[in-house]
């Protein structure tokens, strides 16, 4: 390997937080200071895709390079929870976020519990889709709700995560809309689907401490 390709690979690899504004990949989610904490290096996992990696270091997910963080939504306690709120906008009208909670936690196991408050949390009355992969299992779910008097509709894409060899689990949100009713809106209901599918679907769980329920 070439003395510049070396370098080129030690800058991916720094600590994104000793690299100047400058230095950074010119995406959303490197240019903002909160976000960059959470992105393990500067090369992309994926076209238009980081790493990221849970402040408890209990999961890692692709992270899209429009979205950022918001440091007044994340909350954490030790390694037993985790609660992160991210959002981006796609062209001048659409917007969309993910609501994402991490528990490491015994009770986690109670697949219906979850699902019942998954339900609430969204108010949804159906069933959940199951998914399984080699590590995890993932409940999924999807929905619409109109608000006709803005001429609105949300689309919510929602799932319960376990980890198969863990008591580690995952609720996620994913939520996206056309900002205004009264604007031209070309929002592809399929594409923004596909996006959350591959979030939910790139969490990799990763062995950690186990914490009491008390904790």
């Amino acid at each position: 390997m070439s003395n510049q390709g070396k370098q080129s690979e030690e800058n991916e690899q720094k600590a994104s937080k000793e690299l100047s504004p400058e230095e950074l990949p010119q995406v959303e989610a490197f240019q903002d200071e909160f976000t960059r904490q959470f992105l393990d290096s500067t090369k992309e996992v994926k076209p238009g895709f980081y790493l990221f990696r849970s402040g408890t270091n209990g999961y890692t997910m692709l992270f899209p390079e429009n979205a950022q963080l918001s440091d007044k939504f994340y909350g954490i306690h030790k390694k037993s929870f985790e609660k992160i709120y991210l959002g981006a906008l796609i062209g001048e009208n659409i917007s969309y976020y993910a609501n994402i909670r991490y528990l490491n936690k015994s009770h986690t196991r109670n697949i219906e519990k979850y699902l019942d408050r998954m339900r609430n949390r969204v108010g949804y009355e159906g069933n959940f889709e199951e998914i399984s992969f080699n590590d995890k299992q993932i409940y999924y779910a999807k929905k619409e709700k109109e608000f006709k008097e803005k001429n609105r509709t949300i689309y919510s894409f929602f799932s319960y995560i376990k980890a198969k060899n863990s008591k580690q689990a995952i609720q996620f949100i994913f939520g996206i809309a056309c900002d205004d009713g009264s604007m031209p809106c070309q929002l592809n209901v399929n594409e923004a689907e596909q996006l959350a599918k591959t979030l939910m679907e790139s969490i990799t769980f990763i062995p950690t401490e186990e914490e009491s329920d008390n904790s």
